[in-house]
C-alpha cells in the first residue's frame, strides 16, 4: 500500500507589500508551491475599502519555515471599476509603455486617465508626453520593491495626477496594468 502524506498548512507573505500575509495553503511539499501565481485582492491585504477594485498578481519564489515568499509581478485595476469611470463628456487617455527601473528591472505600465470635459487632440498629445516623461523619470529614481510599494500606496499616481493637471484637469489618473517583463 502506498505511503499517504499529510498535506502541510503554509503561509504565504509578501516581503515586496512590507510583509503583509496574504494568505495560507495547502500542499505536500515545498517544491510544489513554488511558482504558483496568486491573484489578491489588495483590500484583503491592506484592509482599506478603497482598494478593492485593484489587483494584485504575485509569485511564489521560495519556501522557507513553511512561509511561501512572494514576490508582486502584476497590479492591475478591475475592468468594472474602468467601466464605472468612464463618462460621456470625458476623454479617455490610454497608453501603454516600458520602462526600466533603478534595480534593472523591466516594466510595463499602462497609464489610464479621464479628463473633466472633452478635448482637443492636441491637449490629449501633450498629457500623454508629460505623463510617459514623468513615469521615465520617476522609475529611474526608485528600486522594483519601491516603486510597487509608491503604486500600491497610489502615491505615484497622485504625483503624475499633480503634473499632467498643469496642461487639463484630470478626474482620474490611475494605472490600469503594471506588470513585470
Amino acid at each position: 500500500m502506498a505511503d499517504k502524506t499529510k498535506k502541510k498548512w503554509y503561509s504565504i507573505v509578501s516581503p515586496t507589500l512590507r510583509n503583509a500575509v496574504i494568505g495560507e495553503t495547502l500542499a505536500y511539499e515545498d517544491k510544489s508551491l513554488e511558482n504558483r501565481r496568486l491573484d489578491v485582492n489588495l483590500m484583503s491585504i491592506t484592509g482599506e475599502p478603497k482598494s478593492q477594485n485593484v489587483k494584485v498578481l504575485l509569485k511564489v519564489d521560495e519556501v522557507k519555515d513553511n512561509k511561501a515568499i512572494a514576490s508582486v509581478i502584476g497590479y492591475g485595476l478591475t475592468l468594472s471599476y474602468i467601466k464605472r469611470l468612464i463618462r460621456k463628456d470625458a476623454n479617455k487617455l490610454v497608453d501603454s509603455f516600458g520602462y526600466v527601473t533603478k534595480d534593472n528591472v523591466k516594466i510595463v505600465i499602462k497609464p489610464f486617465m479621464i479628463t473633466r470635459h472633452k478635448t482637443n487632440k492636441n491637449i490629449l498629445r501633450d498629457i500623454r508626453k508629460k505623463a510617459r516623461e514623468f513615469l521615465t523619470e520617476e522609475t529611474k529614481k526608485y528600486d522594483y520593491n519601491e516603486l510597487i510599494n509608491l503604486i500600491v500606496s497610489n502615491s505615484l499616481q497622485r504625483s503624475l495626477r499633480e503634473k499632467v493637471s498643469r496642461i487639463y484637469p484630470l478626474s482620474s489618473c490611475e494605472f490600469r496594468i503594471v506588470e513585470r517583463v
